[in-house]
Formats: C-alpha cells, structure tokens, sequence
C-alpha cells in the first residue's frame, strides 16, 4: 500500500475507506421493513412521534405504552425521535441512521488504535475489519439494536480522550481530554448499560502498559459508575433496574455456558457463519466438550494476558479489552440469552486489534509485501461477501425467522413472530396456527399467543374456541388488554352487557387511551339504547386512532339511527 505521507492524509484515506466498504456492505438494509422489537420499538411507539415527551424519555425505560423493558436507554430513544422527525415510519432513515453510526464506530476505532502507537498499516487494517464484519449484522441491520453502536461510539471517545489524556504532560490540554472522557462516558451510560465496564478497561491500560493508575483522573468515571448502578437499584427518578427474563436457574448452573459462549463468540470471528438470532437460555454441564474448550480458551488467554505484557503490552490490552467487554453479557447475571451475536459488537474490538496486529507484523517481516495486501483484501472481500449475504436474510421477515427456528426449533418467540408474518404477509390462517401452538407448547406461560390463537378462531367464527383461548391469555395474564377486550367483545355479541363491562372496564383501567375497548364501549351502549354514551366513547375511539374504520361505520350507523327514530316520533 506504500507510506501515507502524514497522520491527516492517512486518516482521510482510511476514513473514506471505512464509510465507502461500509455503505456497500448495508446498502441493500435500507429497504429492510420493521422487524422483531422494531415493531414496539419504532414503528408503534407513540413515545417518539412527538418532540414534546423528551421529559418523559428521561424518566421512562424504553418501549411503548404496551411494552416496557427495564433497559434505560434515553440516547437510543431520542435517536428514534429524531429519526421519526425526519422520516416518520418509513424505515429507510432509520437503516440510514445506523450505518452511518457503524462508519463512525470504525471511524472512532482508527482514531483509538492511533493513540495506542498501532503502526499506519495496522491502523487502516483494524477499522476496515471491523465495519466489514458480518458478526456486526444484528446490531446494524436490525433497527432496535442501535443501542450497541450508539454506546460504542461514546466509549470509544472516552477511552481514547482519557489515554490521550495520559500521555499528556499536566495542564490545559490534559485536564479539557479527562473531562472530555467523563463527558463522553455519561453519553455512553445513557446509551446502554454495560458501558459500566469503561472504568475497568481504563484500568487494563494501565495494568497492559505498566502505566502508573491516576486515581484522581480515574474517580470521575467510578464515581459515575457506583452513582448510576445505585440509582438503577434504588429507582430515583428512572424506574428501578429489574431482570425482564428472570432465571430460574442458579449461578453454578449458568457458568458453564458462560464458557460456552465465550468459545462461541471466537468461533464465530473467525469462521463468521450460521448467524442467526434467538440462542436462548440454554445450560450446559462442566463436562460439555463445548465449555472444556472455552474454559481452555480462557486460560490461555489469561496466560498470554500476563506474558505479553513486557513485550506485547497492545496484546495484553487487546485480550482484555475482549475478556472484560463481554463480562457484563456472560450470563452470570441473569439475562436474557446466554449468548447473542450483537453482544460481540463492543468486545470484538480486542480481537480486531489483535487481528490488526497480526497484519502489522506480517507486513513489516515479509519483504514481499504485496502478498501481505493481497491476504488483507481477500479477507475484506470475504468478509463483505458474507455480511450482504447475512443482510439478504434480514430483508425477509419469514426466512429470518425460519433460520432460527433451523437453528434453535425450541425458541418460542420465533415460532410466534413467525406466525405473525405468515398473517401479514401470506395470509396463512394454517401456517400462523401451527406456530402459535407451538409457541404455547414451549412456553404454557405464553399470553400474546394465546390471545392470537384466539383471534384467528374468532375470524373463523369458531367463537368458542377463541373464548377458550382468551381465557388461557388471561389465566397467565390477568391485565392483558387484548384479552380482556377480546372476551369484552364477544360478551357484547352475546348480550351479555354487564359483564362485559367487567372486562372492558380492566382495559381502561390500566390504559383509558384503549381505542379498540372506547369502540366495542360504543357498540355496547348503542345495543342498550344509551347513544350518548356509544356517541361518546366511539369519538374518543376514532380521536386515538384515526383510521379505526370500523368505529367510523359505528359512529355513522348510530347517528342514522337516531336519525329514523326522530323521523318516527314527528
């Protein structure tokens, strides 16, 4: 590649390099619909169609008004607001949105790895390897997993302005990059959780670069960190930090697949195929060849960890980077999977740097150094060759999903989203059945598929039968509104008026902006002859969704009918 003349033509080169290999390897994503958590996340959240409930972002967990998570990510959901502002519900910008953050991901990166004396060579490789990488698919490509790309960006800002700040001599310039670093590390934290683990890898530098530990440089960060882990406790001000999939299962008991995963994930840098979403809460035993092998793994990697610091100090940096970002997702603290590919996104950074390493040597020792290029670019084409190939699958709801029902059949959740495409865009009453029961026959506790089990039988006029499944919906879920509005329904069109008032009245007790429960109300009343109520609550319908049809059919058959009863009486 011959020798760049100075760091700003080489970062420019390598700058456009990053942003040119980037867009080719997601342009096709931009037509990717809404998919999986997208659909809460975005495309049906009210919270983010309107600039004014910013306050309300800063003090909420992210998801709609139906689904909540205990995730506190106000930086990813003003990101959707913004996004929405500019695009509405139309998913280009939003795809848009997230390349353009995985280019300055890589951007930041080269920037970092500059600081760290990486040479030039080794430079321009690390960032390109990494934006071309197919692992990073889930988190660019799927919508809702902006928050990994967004929290990198502010980590790697503040990793890199507080190392640069320590090579710095004391003054002006040092003091304004350590605060730079502290600002940056709150944008991080407000980004998502596991920016926890920047103070810890600040302190691997020094460890790694037998580098003097500035405490008073480093307590900003810790103190931030114990203030947020405590709020998060506590519930001040932002909702108390709760496991949205509690486990069942005890710490000995999930760390073998800690192991497991970590095995997982080098496997699946190096040899980056059968992606898919959806591993699951799976345990492994001690004697498992899988967690043998990623227990051998870690030692070695801890060994090289100490023995490369004198004269590898990037390398021991390197595999620490990748062994402490991926603590906070090992499933030692319950989550909700015991691995998940958009989890590498942040760790890999240490295996890239390794890799960029590699290259770097191998291009200063070998004196044909064409050959060192051309091995550099048959990975990078391999890698985007695979990534475009991975982003195909994503541009299908129901081949996404059939991939990892391939991969983990026992994956409830994928057999119910599946089912829920097949409905939408097949129009496979069967299909959607079939997936739906076997979505309750994995998980009994399953209440959003109960309730669609009981619709389709419903819209085959099989009403007993949607009853039954109603009530399995709220046997598991007492509140769940669409339930509760569902057997409301089918009340009214049995004359059963006061009891369906009991379950509709569950509806608006936990959400009195419930469009479908304001309609059937409207129905209700006009059957008992009360038109002001039916006028009343069948406006308020309409009022929160404009384009409810059938509550504007209701709305004008009352008024005719109030109509004829005048005509009548004169």
């Amino acid at each position: 590649m011959g020798k760049f003349s100075s760091k700003s033509s080489h970062f420019i080169f390598s700058a456009f390099c990053i942003v040119l290999l980037g867009t080719i390897c997601y342009y096709s994503t931009i037509w990717t619909p809404f998919i999986w958590d997208d659909q809460y996340l975005v495309a049906e959240n009210a919270q983010i169609k309107d600039l004014n409930n910013w306050p309300e972002i800063l003090t909420s967990t992210i998801g709609s008004e139906d689904v909540e998570h205990s995730y506190y990510r106000p930086f990813q959901m003003f990101s959707y607001m913004i996004d929405h502002l500019f695009w509405g519900n139309n998913p280009v910008g939003y795809h848009i949105t997230n390349i353009l953050l995985h280019c300055l991901v890589a951007i930041c990166l080269l920037e970092l790895v500059w600081i760290l004396s990486l040479n030039r060579w080794a430079a321009f490789c690390v960032p390109l390897l990494f934006v071309t990488h197919p692992i990073h698919t889930e988190a660019i490509t799927y919508i809702s997993g902006r928050a990994d790309p967004l929290a990198a960006v502010a980590m790697l800002m503040s990793i890199g302005t507080y190392i640069f700040a320590d090579k710095k001599r004391p003054g002006f310039q040092k003091g304004f990059n350590l605060l730079l670093s502290v600002i940056f590390f709150c944008f991080a934290l407000l980004s998502k959780e596991h920016a926890l683990c920047v103070p810890m890898i600040l302190i691997l530098y020094h460890i790694s670069f037998k580098t003097k530990i500035r405490w008073g440089a480093l307590s900003p960060l810790i103190i931030l960190s114990i203030g947020y882990i405590t709020v998060r406790l506590m519930g001040v001000i932002i909702p108390a930090l709760e496991l949205d999939n509690p486990s069942d299962t005890s710490l000995m008991q999930r760390v073998p697949g800690a192991f497991v995963a970590v095995f997982s994930y080098i496997r699946l840098l190096i040899i980056p195929i059968n992606l898919h979403m959806g591993y699951g809460q799976k345990t492994f035993e001690f004697g498992d060849s899988q967690f043998i092998a990623g227990a051998s793994v870690c030692i070695f990697m801890m060994i090289l960890f100490f023995k490369q610091r004198r004269d590898y100090p990037l390398m021991s940096f390197a595999i620490g980077w990748f062994l402490v970002g991926l603590l906070p997702f090992l499933n030692l603290i319950p989550v909700n999977a015991y691995m998940a590919e958009h989890w590498l996104y942040f760790p890999s950074v240490g295996y890239f740097i390794l890799l960029g390493m590699f290259f770097g040597y191998l291009y200063r020792r070998m004196r044909k150094k064409w050959i060192v290029e051309i091995f550099f670019i048959a990975l990078l084409v391999t890698q985007m060759t695979l990534t475009i190939r991975q982003n195909q699958v994503w541009k299908d709801p129901i081949k996404l999903y059939n991939r990892i029902l391939m991969h983990n059949p026992s994956y409830a959740r994928a057999h119910y989203n599946l089912a829920n495409s097949l409905l939408k865009d097949k129009n496979d009453v069967l299909g959607a059945i079939e997936h739906y029961q076997k979505a309750v026959k994995i998980n009994p506790n399953y209440a959003d598929a109960y309730n669609n089990l009981g619709t389709l039988y419903q819209s085959e006029n099989d009403v007993a039968r949607a009853n039954l499944y109603y009530m399995k919906a709220l046997k598991v879920d007492p509140m769940h509104l669409d339930a509760n509005n569902n057997v409301g329904a089918i009340l009214v069109e049995q004359q059963q008026y006061a009891e369906a008032l009991i379950y509709f009245s569950r509806v608006l007790q936990n959400d009195e902006n419930y469009a479908k429960t304001h309609n059937n109300l409207g129905i209700l009343y006009a059957r008992q002859r009360k038109f002001e109520k039916a006028i009343e609550h069948l406006t308020k319908a309409l009022e929160l969704d404009p384009t409810m049809e059938d509550a504007k059919r209701n709305i004008e058959d009352v008024q005719k009918f109030i109509e004829r009863r005048e005509k009548i009486r004169r």
